[in-house]
């Protein structure tokens, strides 16, 4: 299935905004001057904004629920873009490498506006900080998965940390707090606990490990653990698995 640019879905959606008999009118020419290419698509997502925020409307209290809904709605499909990274077993680094600079770049013409509105709406900067926070988390994943590609063991659990904290932001709802409704929720948690566990045991007992490897295995289990305590405390005690090993 051939998938929509983030960039084309957020242009299309603010067109739809400008032109909409329900909320302030953005700019009527948006509807005319889009072009197909995603430079051009990025600059007309911004200059909606900006159309947006310097228009009497954006000082009229009723206007508070619109722009709330036109960011979080421009917000939602780049948020859903990064979680369908991690349903998987494994981060498909590869194809998030191929949509992540569009991606960022979408992302930040966003942040600005919703950094602007954070007064107004508390939960929508909650949900653009989770957003900023996953994407961080899958480009260091994506860089321990592309660079430590050898086939020696230190290099496997590097890897292997790497697709955890991936799969640990599956645990979570768009406002970076963890979902304990999902139905594998516990289940995920104890899988993940003893996979940890298994890759810390072993990397200790590894010898000669280069100090890079070292430092990313490092980066990775601090990162790994700090996600792991955070959805385990959601956990009732009595259903929560064993404590990690230490490294």
């Amino acid at each position: 299935m051939r998938i929509m640019p983030l960039v084309l879905l957020s242009a299309n959606l603010l067109v739809t905004m400008a032109t909409s008999p329900d909320l302030p009118v953005l700019d009527e020419k948006l509807a005319i001057d889009l072009k197909p290419t995603p430079h051009s698509l990025v600059e007309q997502v911004e200059r909606a904004y900006k159309a947006f925020f310097t228009s009497p409307d954006y000082q009229k209290p009723e206007s508070t629920r619109n722009i709330t809904h036109m960011m979080k709605s421009s917000l939602e499909p780049i948020f859903e873009r990064l979680r369908s990274f991690t349903r998987g077993a494994e981060f498909n680094y590869v194809e998030f490498d191929s949509i992540v600079d569009p991606l960022a770049e979408e992302l930040q013409i966003i942040s600005d506006y919703v950094e602007r509105a954070k007064d107004i709406n508390q939960e929508l900067f909650k949900r653009l900080t989770f957003t900023k926070h996953v994407m961080s988390i899958m480009k260091i994943s994506s860089a321990g998965l592309k660079f430590y590609i050898l086939p020696e063991v230190d290099h496997i659990l590097v890897r292997k940390l790497a697709h955890i904290n991936v799969r640990l932001l599956s645990l979570y709802g768009p406002d970076g707090v963890p979902d304990i409704s999902k139905f594998d929720y516990t289940t995920t948690v104890h899988t993940i606990t003893r996979n940890l566990n298994s890759a810390v045991r072993v990397f200790s007992f590894l010898v000669d490990v280069p100090l890079n490897v070292g430092v990313m295995f490092q980066t990775q289990l601090v990162q790994a653990r700090s996600t792991l305590s955070e959805v385990t405390s959601y956990i009732p005690v009595e259903k929560r698995p064993p404590v990690w090993t230490h490294f």
